[in-house]
């Protein structure tokens, strides 16, 4: 009877140090499914999508399945994906590179972002593992990327002028070139907070220059990576 007591004893202190270490997502409407409502045109400064918004000068979008005209979920202008989870996810350009013309060459380090305030502020030298899960967009991409990153900071960051890249040293990030059109592919890792962070950045914080860009398209003028993003935590 005693050495029951304490197997179940024992077991309860296993479950109990599980649950505890167990990390709470602080990343609010994670899965891009709580709306306002279903807007009418996809960038995320005219969409009904909360807690999420674009922090720089881009045209990052959101994609629902309420959405019937170019920006639904599984078929939209940019290529076809089920959502990972619910009915809805986000979207971004990773790299973009456009040919002007001769006098003035390429335009570079085109990026585009979303932004999130965390639920609350994180603790000074606490382990934390970002993650969220991406797919390339097959049929508006004409490359596929490194680089996308995911950053964490105790300022919000954002910035008006067009497509500008935020040049910081993201936390998280893809080293390796993500290809996959079909499957959602996950990015994580672990990093310890300085303290007092509280939001998450979402994009490419790579130059043009840092990044392995593989391209598979004729396109000459016009060469872009986009990635659809979903389930964030």
């Amino acid at each position: 009877m005693n050495k029951l007591f304490f197997i179940l004893m024992l077991l309860g202190c296993l479950l109990f140090n599980m649950k505890g270490s167990a990390q709470t997502n602080l990343v609010p409407n994670p899965s891009f499914e709580e709306l306002d409502s279903c807007w009418t045109i996809g960038s995320f400064s005219e969409t009904g999508i909360i807690d999420w918004y674009n922090p720089g000068g881009g045209t990052s979008d959101m994609f629902n399945a309420c959405h019937i005209d170019g920006l639904g979920v599984p078929v939209n202008l940019l290529g076809w994906q089920e959502a990972r989870t619910g009915v809805g996810y986000a979207g971004l350009g990773v790299y973009e590179d456009l040919f002007i013309d001769s006098q003035t060459g390429w335009f570079e380090d085109v990026r585009e972002y979303i932004q999130v305030e965390l639920s609350e502020p994180l603790i000074e030298n606490g382990e934390y593992r970002l993650s969220c899960f991406v797919s390339l967009a097959d049929k508006f991409s004409s490359c596929a990327t490194s680089g996308l990153g995911m950053y964490i900071s105790s300022e919000q960051i954002s910035s008006d002028i067009p497509f500008e890249l935020f040049d910081f040293q993201s936390q998280v990030y893809f080293m390796e070139t993500i290809l996959d059109s079909i499957n959602w592919v996950e990015l994580s890792g672990l990093f310890v907070a300085e303290g007092n962070e509280k939001y998450l950045t979402i994009g490419g914080f790579s130059h043009d220059s840092d990044m392995e860009i593989s391209c598979f398209s004729d396109t000459v003028f016009h060469r872009v990576s986009y990635y659809y993003v979903d389930d964030v935590s």
